[in-house]
């Protein structure tokens, strides 16, 4: 089953979005984690980065959204139909780097709030 990372990790009545994040374990998280938590944003993250794993959370979890940052050995069109398969009312996310992942959190979250 795929580990939840925590930026801060919360129950979901709590987290105020729960994402999945398709990238390889070898990039920090450290980034992400900083700018959520400066923005007080309480998230639950699902981190994959192959494609049984993705397929088991696609199946197993419900999320706000998905992102995807390039992985090794997990092509976008892979994750594309997972998606589609598994929960496509998600819409897919891709991003160059992870960074740009909090930013659009960010955002959404503003939104969300206002």
């Amino acid at each position: 089953m795929t580990t939840a990372v925590g930026v801060r990790y919360r129950h979901r009545r709590h987290a105020d979005v729960k994402i999945l994040l398709i990238c390889p374990w070898v990039v920090s998280l450290a980034p992400l984690r900083e700018l959520l938590g400066g923005d007080g944003i309480a998230v639950e993250i699902v981190r994959v980065d192959f494609e049984a794993a993705l397929r088991v959370a696609l199946i197993h979890d419900r999320f706000d959204t998905v992102f995807y940052t390039p992985t090794p050995g997990l092509p976008a069109s892979s994750v594309e139909n997972a998606i589609r398969e598994h929960a496509p009312r998600l819409a897919l996310q891709q991003v160059d780097r992870l960074e740009h992942v909090g930013t659009h959190l960010v955002q959404a979250v503003r939104a969300r709030r206002s």
